[in-house]
């Protein structure tokens, strides 16, 4: 399939030509739709492989983004100081709020 072929490469893609954190934003948010629990499991899968990358190249952009998609989702990083914290998802992100979870348990 199409999609899941630039999904999965563009991540790569992103790393290899050093774009700016401007660019990862942008990218990260045409692959948005794909997080969605309505996408095809296939999709979503290769969705969560490339954001997973794109959390080891622009972490604070892509935690600002899901934070964004889930408001009610907070988390702190696991430096044995703080906890993380996992609230109620409000009811816009619902579709999201699975993926998107567990994209936020990545940040270490």
């Amino acid at each position: 399939m199409l999609q899941e072929s630039l999904l999965s490469s563009v991540s790569t893609l992103c790393v290899q030509l050093a774009v700016s954190s401007h660019e990862v934003e942008t990218l990260a948010h045409s692959c948005l739709p794909y997080l969605s629990a309505e996408q095809p499991q296939g999709l979503q899968d290769v969705c969560m492989t490339t954001f997973g990358n794109l959390i080891g190249y622009d972490p604070d952009i892509i935690w600002l983004l899901l934070q964004q998609v889930c408001p009610n989702t907070v988390t702190h990083p696991n430096n044995g100081i703080l906890k993380q914290y996992y609230f109620g998802h409000g009811e816009k992100s619902d579709v999201f709020s699975s993926n998107v979870y567990n994209l936020l348990t990545l940040f270490k």
